[in-house]
């Protein structure tokens, strides 16, 4: 009887086991909260912030698939699609889209190859996975937009810093990854509507002792070549200038593993990004 009891016992947990692991797993590395939750994690964010700022995407002057770039994300966020994604990636819905159902009912849109153009090193909005596929949630926002439309999505890996250049001699359609809105982008590019929001944000190591970007002064911080971290910067003069050196890179995955061998003492990025890599503890 003791001998039927204990093996009862062993497959009620193996199941238990079983239905715990299965109800765990996801794609989206922003589901797991366990570096932040129990202490590990390696960076840290400074109180306060140096710019607030706004996604967008980004086409051609006059190009009128902004316009139904723009509706399609308006249906999709009435339908609850877009609540689903943002979900998925940041565990609540922080998507700016305003909701409209018939947005697309007076658009006309054929069939077509849609080329996104991307840093493939921009997690959570875009980057590659363990299997080398580029995922994201903009990857999976431009994929419900493509199949809402019925077009097919290509996404083409840029050299971030050459953006503007890629889209205005037609190598790709959009610029769709975490793009701050700028007035000079808005000024030289059709913007969609801004879809989420963020802040650009001083990050160190965790264990570092800095509270404030006060500390900071003759110490060396790292950035992204050509984003808006380096235009948070040039607007604040005199945290630039209390600076003992600004280290550049051309992706943020530079910038943090940087930061993590001690070559830099602090990463301005956005604070999205920031979140991501402080939840995942993840420079692969």
């Amino acid at each position: 009887m003791k001998r039927m009891f204990k093996a009862l016992a062993l497959t009620l947990a193996l199941v238990l086991c079983t239905g715990i692991a299965g109800c765990t797993s996801s794609s989206a590395p922003a589901a797991s909260k366990s570096s932040a939750a129990d202490g590990s994690a390696k960076f840290k964010i400074l109180e306060g912030s140096l710019a607030t700022e706004e996604y967008g995407i980004g086409f051609r002057k006059g190009d009128e698939l902004c316009n139904i770039v723009n509706a399609a994300m308006k249906v999709l966020k009435a339908d609850g699609t877009l609540a689903q994604i943002s979900e998925k990636w940041f565990g609540s819905d922080i998507t700016t889209i305003q909701p409209d159902a018939k947005a697309l009912d007076n658009v006309k849109s054929e069939p077509r190859n849609f080329v996104l153009g991307l840093d493939d090193s921009f997690p959570p909005m875009g980057y590659r996975d363990s299997k080398n596929q580029i995922v994201g949630f903009d990857i999976d926002m431009a994929t419900a937009v493509c199949k809402k439309l019925g077009w097919t999505l290509k996404l083409q890996p840029i050299d971030w810093d050459a953006k503007e250049l890629e889209l205005n001699s037609k190598n790709i359609d959009c610029i769709w990854n975490g793009m701050t809105m700028t007035d000079e982008r808005k000024a030289s590019m059709s913007c969609s509507d801004p879809y989420l929001r963020n802040e650009q944000v001083v990050v160190v190591k965790a264990d570092s002792g800095y509270q404030s970007s006060a500390d900071l002064a003759g110490k060396s911080l790292a950035l992204q070549t050509g984003s808006s971290a380096e235009d948070a910067l040039n607007s604040q003069p005199d945290f630039k200038k209390s600076l003992g050196k600004v280290n550049t890179f051309d992706n943020n995955m530079n910038c943090f593993m940087d930061l993590e061998q001690g070559s830099s003492d602090a990463v301005l990025v956005d604070s999205i990004v920031a979140d991501w890599y402080i939840t995942t503890g993840n420079l692969e």
